[in-house]
C-alpha cells in the first residue's frame, strides 16, 4: 500500500510540474503583460512552488518583481511583446508552427491543417478557426495540457494507452519539432528578461515532456501482452 501511495504522489507531482510549466509559458506568450495579470501570477502558490524547483521559473518571478515596481520597464516589455509577436514589422520570433515547418514558411500551411485534425480527433475546435491559425504555440500548449489532464484522470488502460500515443505523436511531429527553434529565436531576439526566461522555461518544459513521453512509451511496450505461437 505504501508503494502505491508513493507512486501516486510521484505521478501527481510530475503532473503538476508539467501542467504549471505549460500554463506559465502560455500566460506570458498569450498577451501583452499588465500589472494586474502579473500580480495574479506572482501570488499564485502553485507558481511559487514551481519556482522552488525550476531556476527558469525563478527568473520569471524575479523579472515580474522588477516589472511591478518599475513603470518604464513595464512599458518596454509591452512594446517588446508587440515587436516580437504582433508587428507591424517582420516578427523576430513568430508564434506559429507553419512558419517554421511549412514548405512555404507561411501561415495556414499544411501544418495548420494537421494540427487542426489532432484537435478534432478529441472533439476540440479552435473558436477562431479559419480566422487565425490553430498552430499558434499557445493553442498547441493548451492541447498538450488537455492531453496531460486526460491521461492523469483516465482509469481505462486502453484509453490511457491511446492518449499517451497521441500525445507522443503530437510532441514528436508538431510542438517538439519547432518549439526549440522558436525558443532560440526568442532568446536571440530580445533582451527583455521576462521573454528570455519564458523561452528558457519553454525549453525546459519540452525537454521534460520528451523524457516523460520516452518513459511512458517504454512502460507501454513492457506491459503489452507477448504473442505466443503454438
Amino acid at each position: 500500500m505504501t508503494a502505491i501511495i508513493e507512486k501516486e504522489r510521484t505521478f501527481g507531482i510530475l503532473f503538476q510540474t508539467r501542467f504549471v510549466m505549460n500554463e506559465v509559458v502560455r500566460f506570458i506568450l498569450d498577451l501583452s503583460p499588465t500589472k494586474d495579470s502579473l500580480y495574479v501570477l506572482k501570488n499564485d502558490q502553485i507558481f511559487q512552488s514551481l519556482c522552488e524547483i525550476s531556476d527558469n521559473a525563478k527568473k520569471i518571478n524575479k523579472s515580474i518583481d522588477c516589472l511591478l515596481f518599475e513603470t518604464q520597464s513595464m512599458q518596454e516589455t509591452k512594446d517588446e511583446y508587440n515587436r516580437l509577436f504582433v508587428g507591424p514589422h517582420s516578427l523576430p520570433a513568430p508564434l506559429w508552427e507553419s512558419v517554421y515547418l511549412g514548405r512555404e514558411h507561411l501561415l495556414f500551411d499544411d501544418q495548420t491543417l494537421q494540427v487542426r485534425k489532432c484537435y478534432q480527433q478529441h472533439g476540440l475546435h479552435f473558436i477562431k478557426e479559419n480566422n487565425e491559425p490553430e498552430d499558434h504555440i499557445v493553442i498547441e500548449l493548451e492541447f498538450m495540457s488537455y492531453l496531460t489532464q486526460e491521461i492523469f484522470e483516465s482509469e481505462e488502460d486502453a484509453y490511457t494507452k491511446k492518449l499517451i500515443e497521441e500525445q507522443t505523436h503530437f510532441l514528436n511531429e508538431h510542438l517538439g519539432r519547432w518549439a526549440p527553434q522558436f525558443c532560440e529565436k526568442l532568446i536571440k531576439s530580445t533582451e527583455i528578461p521576462l521573454y528570455q526566461a519564458a523561452a528558457l522555461l519553454l525549453k525546459e518544459y519540452i525537454e521534460l515532456e520528451q523524457e516523460v513521453a520516452n518513459f511512458l512509451s517504454e512502460v507501454i511496450t513492457q506491459t503489452e501482452p507477448v504473442e505466443t505461437t503454438v
